[in-house]
């Protein structure tokens, strides 16, 4: 049985918790990795910390972000157990014809061999973002066909960018208050929910296995 400073003995020691995540895209995921990372309450900072990767190029393969957290967790010595957690965070949407979904699917296997968790967003990480807003799920068939394929309208906007745009005065702080909907909206419209084994060929995200990780670790995320 450990002891505290104080004398009083404690059943478990709560080791600090290190979650690092590398992500596809330049602009959107780096704005909300960055503004989760600064929502985690300064009382928390020393049990738990959100390190988002920075992006070594513009490039957008699974392998590239792969390569981005394998560099930066050797360069800091960083050693992948249950208190030093890594993630990639990818979209579906760019890796239909056969050379891609080969290349996908060796990423998949490397971070299994790692011990690093792939999540996906199908078509992109867009879906995550409106499941803050909406239940994708309950949308009409029509909708939801389109979400899936997610084609560039007039305004040469995607069409779950376009669906966005109808929350833009709302910046990422306010999203990041509807966390507890995002997950929920996003549980129902997948099938399993954390491991990612093939390339998801429907509407799908499990972005929220990090929000989980952060709520398991009794972070009051958007309070």
């Amino acid at each position: 049985m450990a002891f505290n400073k104080s004398g009083s003995r404690y059943s478990k020691k709560i080791d600090p918790v290190s979650i690092f995540v590398a992500y596809e895209g330049i602009k959107d995921e780096k704005e909300y990795f960055e503004a989760l990372k600064f929502s985690v309450p300064k009382q928390f900072e020393k049990l738990i910390s959100l390190i988002p990767v920075e992006k070594s190029s513009t490039a957008s393969a699974p392998s590239k972000v792969l390569e981005d957290l394998d560099n930066y967790i050797k360069a800091n010595k960083v050693n992948l157990n249950d208190s030093n957690k890594g993630f990639i965070v990818i979209d579906r949407d760019k890796w239909d014809d056969t050379t891609h979904k080969r290349g996908l699917q060796d990423t998949i296997q490397k971070c299994k061999q790692k011990g690093i968790v792939l999540l996906c967003s199908a078509p992109s990480f867009d879906l995550w973002l409106l499941c803050h807003y909406k239940d994708v799920s309950s949308e009409s068939t029509e909708y939801k066909a389109k979400a899936k394929a997610n084609l560039k309208s007039g305004s040469k906007k995607t069409f779950l960018k376009s669906e966005l745009s109808k929350y833009k005065n709302e910046g990422m702080d306010i999203l990041i208050k509807k966390t507890i909907n995002a997950i929920n909206n996003s549980v129902k419209l997948n099938d399993y929910d954390e491991v990612v084994n093939v390339v998801p060929d429907k509407l799908f995200t499990n972005v929220f296995v990090i929000l989980n990780e952060l709520l398991k670790n009794n972070v009051p995320i958007g309070e």
